[in-house]
């Protein structure tokens, strides 16, 4: 299952301007994660993009914090900085097993785009685009998602 997933096409979506792309891969984001109140700021601003169209839910950002005082966290969202700037260099096609790629049509971080192209080069894929979703669907839409995954378990009888 992907959901929400960059992967092949991530290429082809408008540019990050390099110095945001720099900052998430990089010692800006330490920085700035040592400051409490830009720390603060800066989750508040990258959820609203995360969860639009939808709102963020009240206890979202203070789960984030408590998923960023554990250790490595950091570095795996340096790592999905990098892979938001254009890294990401997946390639689906050799995968022979059926796989389910979720997206959602208002994703503003993995736009849908990507999740079509994944879908075009993974020869066993499924594409389910939810409409007016965003990026955070185990979230947003928990049973949409977790419908979605049981009916292509329940059908791929290999």
């Amino acid at each position: 299952m992907l959901v929400g997933s960059v992967g092949p096409g991530i290429e082809k979506r408008a540019t990050l301007p390099e110095p945001l792309v720099e900052f998430l891969a990089g010692p800006g984001l330490s920085w700035i994660s040592s400051v409490p109140p830009l720390w603060r700021r800066f989750h508040t601003a990258t959820s609203r993009v995360a969860f639009s169209p939808d709102p963020v839910p009240n206890w979202y950002l203070t789960q984030l914090e408590a998923n960023f005082a554990r250790p490595h966290t950091l570095d795996t969202f340096r790592s999905e900085g990098r892979d938001l700037g254009g890294e990401a260099d997946l390639d689906p096609n050799p995968i022979e097993v059926p796989m389910l790629v979720i997206q959602g049509d208002e994703d503003r971080l993995i736009p849908r785009a990507i999740g079509e192209e994944i879908h075009t080069r993974a020869p066993q894929s499924t594409l389910q685009v939810i409409p007016h979703a965003g990026h955070m669907l185990p979230i947003t839409h928990a049973a949409l998602l977790a419908d979605a995954i049981a009916n292509f378990v329940a059908h791929d009888q290999r």
